[in-house]
């Protein structure tokens, strides 16, 4: 055997190399191979999920620093948007910090939102309170009928006032006065054209409204001249002070500031991780 081996050598050493490089290039191939689906499949991630991601993620924090112009709908459509890149088929192409960042961030834009909207709720019965409050200050209305009370339509209006930290009165969204004498309410619907001032105010010296008392209020044709006079006296009146202290009692503006920092920290880590892939 040895004899055969020393008298083969050369042969030998020449089917090693040869298997030895042969094995060699496979490994390089395969390696350069892999190299190549990877990179495939992480232009593949970047083109189908992170930069789709990434711009969904630019609007909502577009939205939440620029929301005074925003509709209620437009700002929560923008800042929702990225998370459904937690679903399971999407979420599986994202690291484990973009998983826990956008967890996080979903976890703020619901709590703003159930913030947002239980303050508003809050801002609109204190609104109807203030106005029913200023009517029942009313000198022209007789004292027998001060029991006003005021509801008004529900509007998300409040919603973008209360993030933008905007003191409004919603006069405009008023819906119903009504003024009690006892058992008995008198409930006065204010129109749009009431709203518009369509409905004629008497200012004949013979016709001027000294007070709203029983002969004014069951007289038929005076319905819609005593929404209007009423609605048109909140509107005059200022507001200001009870407006500040309504709206003062707010929190979700604290909440946007906080979703506003972390969203713009989360999105500069995203394009750390966008720019890493692609060079």
């Amino acid at each position: 055997m040895q004899e055969f081996i020393t008298n083969n050598a050369d042969k030998i050493w020449t089917i090693i190399s040869t298997l030895i490089g042969a094995l060699i290039s496979y490994i390089v191939t395969t390696s350069a191979e892999n190299k190549r689906e990877k990179r495939a499949a992480q232009r593949e991630k970047l083109t189908k999920i992170l930069i789709p991601y990434c711009k969904s993620l630019e609007n909502a924090v577009y939205h939440i620093n620029n929301c005074e112009t925003d509709s209620y709908n437009e700002f929560y459509l923008a800042i929702f948007e990225p998370i459904e890149y937690l679903t399971p088929e999407k979420r599986v192409y994202l690291s484990k910090r973009a998983i826990e960042d956008l967890s996080h961030y979903r976890d703020l834009v619901n709590q703003l939102q159930e913030t947002l909207l239980f303050e508003k709720k809050l801002a609109q019965t204190e609104l109807e309170k203030l106005f029913a409050k200023k009517l029942n200050e009313c000198d022209k209305i007789s004292p027998e009928y001060k029991y006003a009370k005021v509801t008004i339509n529900d509007s998300d209006e409040i919603c973008m006032d209360i993030l933008n930290n905007r003191a409004r009165s919603h006069i405009d969204l008023i819906k119903t006065i009504s003024l009690g004498s006892g058992n008995v309410a008198f409930l006065f619907e204010i129109s749009e054209a009431i709203k518009k001032g369509a409905v004629l105010i008497r200012n004949t010296s013979s016709n001027v409204l000294s007070v709203i008392d029983e002969k004014e209020i069951y007289h038929p044709s005076n319905k819609e001249y005593l929404s209007q006079y009423l609605y048109t006296y909140l509107k005059k009146i200022s507001l200001d002070n009870e407006l500040e202290q309504i709206y003062g009692k707010t929190k979700s503006s604290d909440l946007l500031k906080t979703l506003k920092s972390f969203s713009e920290k989360m999105h500069n880590r995203l394009l750390k991780d966008i720019d890493y892939i692609a060079n």
